[in-house]
């Protein structure tokens, strides 16, 4: 389901949420919100409605404003999801964080973008980096803008240790 810059905004995501917790969205594979002023009350929202989409695979929430409403967003994402596009969302260190916390549930997971998250600092790139090295399916973990507090040397390191190769991760060089 693509719905690229419709207007969506928080009463939107709020129906659309209902309906997917309803049942609606148990066959849904893919779901594209980029663009809709969702914000962290939407976000919440959607993730409790993203909860009944198990066989979900691919969800974009680019260029919203979500925000801390990004980890109660997160929560809804189940084990069959492949690709997270949360690129220039308002996400923060704490987002980078919750991102980080969920490799593990999601073991089919190959791409994370959070490009253009300004406010994500060395601790959440640090989050990211180390999430990779239990996550061997993860082939990118876009970080592009975030400040790596010039500790991409060292976390380089911390990546070629643990056998992962430091091209799979892009962040601000």
């Amino acid at each position: 389901l693509g719905m690229w810059g419709c207007g969506v905004g928080d009463g939107g995501a709020c129906s659309l949420a209902k309906a997917l917790s309803a049942g609606c969205g148990s066959n849904l594979l893919t779901l594209l919100l980029d663009e809709n002023g969702i914000t962290p009350a939407g976000a919440t929202a959607l993730g409790v409605g993203l909860a009944a989409c198990t066989r979900l695979r691919e969800l974009g929430v680019s260029r919203n404003p979500i925000g801390i409403g990004f980890a109660k967003l997160l929560s809804g994402l189940g084990e069959d999801l492949v690709v997270l596009d949360a690129s220039e969302a308002d996400i923060d260190d704490s987002g980078a964080f919750a991102a980080a916390a969920c490799f593990p549930r999601w073991p089919a997971l190959r791409s994370l973008r959070l490009r253009g998250n300004k406010h994500v600092g060395p601790l959440g790139v640090e989050a990211v980096a180390r999430a990779l090295l239990g996550a061997p399916t993860v082939k990118l973990a876009d970080l592009l803008g975030a400040d790596d507090g010039g500790e991409w040397p060292r976390l380089s390191r911390v990546l070629q240790d643990g056998g992962v190769d430091p091209s799979r991760m892009r962040i601000k060089r």
